[in-house]
């Protein structure tokens, strides 16, 4: 019992966290990003490493990810800014407004809550009947 409980809890965590983001393709999105919401999450090699709160403003999605992209489409790489060094976040969202950038969201809308549960359920009744199969197999087999 110690065993199958181990196995349902790792199950529990391996699926919500590795396996339900893909179940459904996702939604993409490029929003434009509002410079007060970067934050700075640290310098390397002198750039820069941007991090935004999400600007979605659907109600009740579920945000996969978000990264700040610049106007070509690749990845926001800035040289770091004094301004940006400092506590002083006016400062720094100001010396960022001049870039443009903008936000690459993914995620998935609320209304496709009963599709999740759906294809969810599929997937377990599938792998329950897979299961009943071999537990017949395996006792007629043991039988004969």
């Amino acid at each position: 019992m110690a065993a199958t409980l181990s196995i349902f809890a790792a199950l529990q965590f391996a699926w919500a966290e590795w396996i339900r983001a893909h179940l459904v393709p996702p939604v993409t999105v490029t929003v434009p990003l509002n410079p007060g919401t970067i934050s700075v999450l640290g310098i390397k090699d002198g750039f820069m490493t941007l991090q935004a709160a999400p600007a979605l403003t659907q109600q009740g999605a579920w945000i996969l990810s978000g990264q700040v992209i610049d106007t070509s489409g690749h990845p926001a790489q800035v040289p770091a800014i004094p301004a940006c060094l400092n506590a002083s976040s006016q400062g720094c969202a100001g010396s960022l407004a001049r870039f443009h950038f903008r936000e690459l969201i993914s995620y998935e809308p609320a209304s496709r809550f009963w599709t999740f549960q759906w294809v969810e359920t599929g997937i377990f009744v599938a792998v329950a009947v897979a299961l009943a199969a071999c537990c017949i197999w395996w006792l007629i087999r043991r039988i004969a």
